[in-house]
């Protein structure tokens, strides 16, 4: 007889997510970049931690998906997940992406008289960029590191985004849920088991609330 496993107890073993020092060490290698593709693989994977993307979710935004101007940019969310889109706040991210977009751009327009449908990021075949392009280009940066090698795949960047969310301890469950783009909260709880400090929170808030309903209780 087949014994059933639970969903939620095979996503909590499949996570992985950097350490600080481990986030340190990835992006180090990545602002020595290069090459040819140097400020492109920059602007992937700071706007994949940031957005909290998937592999397969980075070559499906188009250049009509980013608004420079407003610092937005629209995600495509895969396997069930919700669409949303995000302003980027951090200043560094945004001239990266910017500096990327308007190269990017100023290259299509040069060949295309349309460029708004045009994916942002592509491969040297000026195909969108593939899943197993970015966890290739993921395993070169962390050759150069410390970081285990279960951890060398580029959907870490989506789980370490949500831990870094967590650890923050200054966004609702809800918003966190709606950033990372999960359609249940459940998906979106199961951090919550990677951190004691938000651990911690939730049962700090939750005691304000009890030890408020008990001098309530009190006063009647």
């Amino acid at each position: 007889m087949r014994t059933r496993t639970s969903s939620r107890s095979v996503s909590t073993s499949n996570i992985r997510f950097l350490t600080d020092l481990e986030k340190v060490e990835l992006f180090y290698q990545i602002n020595s970049d290069c090459t040819k593709y140097a400020l492109r693989n920059k602007a992937i994977f700071y706007i994949a931690k940031y957005c909290a993307l998937r592999a397969s979710e980075v070559g499906l935004i188009t250049l009509n998906d980013y608004n420079p101007f407003t610092g937005t940019i629209h995600c495509h969310r895969l396997k069930g997940s919700k669409d949303n889109t995000l302003r980027i706040v951090d200043p560094y991210i945004l001239t990266i992406i910017n500096q990327y977009y308007y190269s990017s751009l100023r290259e299509t327009l040069a060949i295309k008289a349309n460029a708004k449908n045009e994916y942002l990021f592509v491969s040297q075949k000026g195909k969108p960029i593939s899943r197993k392009m970015l966890d290739v280009i993921m395993k070169r940066y962390c050759k150069k590191t410390t970081i285990p090698s279960d951890k060398r795949h580029f959907h870490v960047l989506k789980h370490t985004r949500a831990m870094e969310l967590i650890k923050y301890g200054e966004f609702k469950l809800n918003d966190i849920q709606w950033w990372l783009g999960h359609k249940n909260i459940s998906n979106t709880m199961i951090y919550l088991e990677f951190t004691a400090d938000a651990m911690n929170h939730l049962f700090e808030a939750l005691s304000k609330y009890e030890n408020n309903k008990e001098c309530e209780n009190y006063a009647h």
